[in-house]
């Protein structure tokens, strides 16, 4: 009778870095988590770092083919769309301004008493 004997190896493999961040990864974990980013008071972003997100938004628009909805929304003052073509002048074509008018004192009015309906509460007028 012939005794066999099976050996297996075993390999062991560690990072010597962990993984980069990188726009296209950035841009593959929202794609694929089907998100958009959004950024508040982009009128605030020093000079620099508009420069640095106008390459990063180039290629989010470059992956757009393969991830339907990945958007960087912008959010901050008047010409703000503006200030990202500024940055990078490849970005001409592709960004779209929208304008959301300030709300008026009755449309805030209106939110703070459907609020108060809703969750059974009332505030003082003058708050």
């Amino acid at each position: 009778m012939k005794a066999q004997s099976d050996s297996e190896e075993q390999r062991k493999q560690q990072r010597i870095l962990p993984p980069q961040s990188t726009p296209q990864m950035l841009a593959r974990l929202l794609g694929g988590a089907e998100c958009c980013w959004v950024l508040e008071d982009f009128h605030k972003m020093e000079s620099t770092e508009k420069v640095k997100l106008a390459q990063i938004m180039k290629v989010f628009m470059d992956m757009a083919d393969a991830y339907r909805n990945l958007k960087i929304i912008a959010i901050g003052a008047v010409g703000s769309a503006r200030q990202a073509v500024e940055a990078d002048a490849e970005m001409k074509n592709r960004v779209s301004e929208t304008f959301v008018p300030l709300m008026s004192d009755e449309e805030i009015g209106q939110i703070i008493q459907k609020g108060q309906d809703l969750l059974n509460f009332s505030m003082n007028i003058n708050v």
